[in-house]
């Protein structure tokens, strides 16, 4: 958007695999083949990552919430781990567990 980004296709240096795109108020989109790293950064520090496994990292600096109009599904092929360092609270109409 002129005026209101800096938009180099390269990096300059040392960094010539790095193509970036920085918006006036300090959000940046980062694509890096040295790494390679696809970053999504939000002005506050929290961010999205796309790293070369093909993991995808979401940092947050504050909460993180999913809303869905309809159904939520979590599948993985591996197992499912959930930590908390404060409570873990579940609500629902009704709570199956199928082993």
């Amino acid at each position: 958007v002129k005026g209101s980004s800096d938009i180099n296709s390269v990096a300059k240096g040392s960094y010539t695999n790095i193509a970036t795109i920085k918006s006036a108020g300090g959000h940046i989109i980062e694509l890096n083949d040295a790494s390679p790293n696809i970053e999504i950064k939000h002005s506050s520090g929290s961010k999205l990552i796309f790293q070369p496994d093909g993991s995808i990292l979401i940092e947050s600096v504050n909460n993180i919430v999913y809303q869905a109009s309809g159904n939520f599904d979590i599948m993985s092929g591996g197992n499912i781990n959930v930590n908390a360092s404060g409570n873990l609270g579940l609500t629902a109409s009704r709570i199956d567990f199928n082993g």
